[in-house]
């Protein structure tokens, strides 16, 4: 199966970690007049929603044949072959089926490796919100590419179930964060008008 692996570009914790900073800067980039004019829980609601992190969830009953037609097939590692060099590609012609595996979620998260993993990653190809499984076969064998393609999403599955109880436990945390991030600021910014106020003298308009 062709493909990059998953969950290998990014740790878990660097996600986090950098969830929080661009929440935190977030909040400071708001508008001062905005932030007086919106209640508190609206401003809240909004960022939360824009930085929590949505593990994806497999659609099985969706699954589907994206693609299936003749494609060239290199067999020079098939050793009941008969071939005189095997340094190079010996492509002879076969078949090409692709399995779409859809999901909902945030497709990022395909590549963030969880702190639960092991040694050998599912491979796949994210396209919107699909994986792409592709199999090639000098062969069509269609029981061999269903115990693959089962034992893919299989293994997806259980990448994601590694993942959810970070992503949970930020998520219960965040909107704390944020809350406390956009109280300090309206904070600072009564405390600024306040200072004003104390000066007793006229502002420029």
């Amino acid at each position: 199966m062709r493909g990059e692996y998953l969950f290998s570009k990014v740790d878990m914790f660097s996600v986090i970690e950098h969830q929080k900073q661009q929440a935190t800067k977030r909040v400071q980039a708001i508008g001062s007049d905005q932030l007086q004019r919106a209640t508190e829980d609206e401003i809240v609601k909004q960022i939360v929603s824009e930085y929590r992190l949505d593990v994806p969830v497999i659609n099985d009953d969706k699954i589907y044949v994206a693609e299936h037609g003749e494609a060239q097939v290199d067999v020079s590692r098939d050793f009941n072959r008969h071939i005189t060099n095997r340094n190079r590609p010996f492509y002879v012609n076969g078949m090409k089926t692709v399995i779409a595996v859809p999901f909902v979620g945030d497709s990022e998260l395909l590549k963030v490796q969880p702190n639960t993993y092991t040694t050998t990653r599912p491979s796949g190809e994210i396209v919107d919100n699909e994986i792409r499984l592709s199999y090639t076969q000098a062969e069509p064998n269609a029981d061999a590419i269903k115990r693959e393609y089962t034992k893919t999403v299989r293994d997806i599955k259980q990448y994601l179930d590694w993942q959810r109880p970070s992503a949970d436990e930020f998520n219960s945390q965040l909107e704390s964060l944020v809350r406390q991030r956009v109280s300090d600021r309206k904070n600072k910014l009564q405390a600024g008008s306040g200072m004003l106020d104390a000066l007793g003298l006229p502002t420029k308009k």
